[in-house]
């Protein structure tokens, strides 16, 4: 084989400077593809070979076109990098992507802003998505841990058609994370990087442990920030343990189940409607519950309404409970910031409808 073609160790490859080179090694670790700061696309890869095992090279690679940066499918992939780098001008629309990512551990709970409203022009979301995901996207979650939304960038262009971890252990660096309307959103940077991890690697296995231990013991469904006392007690001590995830994977079931939930918002938001009854003569209001896995709405009619606030109908008794759900304490002035505290609730699920039963305040 003549030099042209020789493909050479990568330790022999640093010596070479201002050279072309040939090199072949398993890719440890990829970059996201993305636009770089001129008119191409760039990904950046991690490789080695036996000659280069124990530290890592980085191989900047830049193409005219995305879909022309190598693809990177699984842990111990192997490149073969021979004579490459063309320029080319192109103009292209950007697009924004969402990873849903999963480890088995759970967000930690965030604090909210002062302004309670909730009305039906302006609800908190129950999700980052614009749109509701459909139903067996849903139904493939895992039903404890956070599955958090990871954003990507103008930067991250067509990056869908790209990426092909779905479904694989990945570790991802230098990203960010950022709050919306109380939800944890990730954020992909430029520099931020992924690899693709083995089944029998440490992390891997110990997310898989922790996880299997979380669905076979009750106890796993409580979320890992939580802890009693609560501010209310149940009537249905036997009914399971679950998560809201849970209840969202299984829709066409009749259900009544114990979850540990926050009080993120109510409606009607105003205390003097707390206690007015609706045309059908029975007390109704709609609470937004969250625990680390999802967020939902459930009602809180009817007796199910008494037995939860009791029977005096007081606005100002009624106005001090509802603060304590939410987290607002006495005397915080409208700059401050609410932390709703953890509840134990039981939630039926009857015709698609969440509803609040058998749960009594005890403050």
């Amino acid at each position: 084989m003549s030099n042209r073609h020789s493909i050479i160790p990568i330790r022999d490859a640093l010596s070479r400077v201002n050279q072309n080179v040939n090199l072949i090694g398993f890719v440890r670790e990829s970059s996201f593809p993305r636009k770089s700061l001129g008119t191409d696309y760039v990904s950046i890869l991690k490789i080695v070979d036996e000659s280069y095992k124990d530290e890592e090279f980085s191989v900047h690679l830049f193409t005219e076109k995305l879909e022309h940066l190598p693809v990177v499918r699984s842990y111990k992939d192997i490149i073969i990098l021979y004579q490459v780098k063309v320029l080319h001008v192109e103009k292209t629309a950007n697009n924004t992507w969402m990873l849903f990512v999963w480890d088995g551990t759970d967000t930690p709970p965030l604090s909210f802003d002062m302004h309670l409203q909730d009305d039906e022009q302006s609800r908190l979301p129950l999700h980052v998505e614009q749109f509701p995901l459909p139903m067996d996207i849903i139904c493939s979650f895992p039903c404890v841990g956070t599955v958090l939304r990871v954003m990507t960038n103008e930067a991250h262009e067509k990056f869908g058609l790209n990426f092909k971890g779905i479904g694989q252990w990945v570790r991802i660096r230098n990203m960010t994370c950022e709050v919306h309307f109380g939800l944890w959103k990730g954020l992909l940077l430029s520099s931020s990087r992924f690899r693709f991890l083995p089944n029998n690697d440490n992390t891997v296995l110990d997310c898989i442990r922790n996880f299997n231990f979380r669905v076979a013991e009750e106890e796993g469904r409580l979320p890992s920030w939580s802890s009693p006392p609560y501010l209310t007690v149940v009537d249905y001590e036997n009914v399971p343990f679950a998560t809201l995830m849970d209840l969202l994977t299984k829709p066409e079931v009749d259900v009544t189940v114990k979850c540990i939930v926050r009080v993120v918002a109510v409606f009607p938001p105003q205390a003097k409607d707390f206690c007015r009854p609706i045309e059908s003569g029975q007390y109704r209001m709609r609470l937004t519950l969250e625990d680390p896995t999802a967020r939902i709405h459930a009602t809180l009619s009817g007796d199910n309404w008494v037995k939860f606030f009791g029977d005096s109908f007081s606005i100002v008794i009624l106005k001090s409970k509802v603060n304590k759900l939410l987290g607002v304490l006495d005397g915080e002035d409208s700059s401050s910031v609410r932390n709703p505290p953890w509840i134990q609730c039981c939630i039926s699920l009857n015709s698609g409808e969440y509803r609040i039963c058998g749960t009594s305040f005890v403050g």
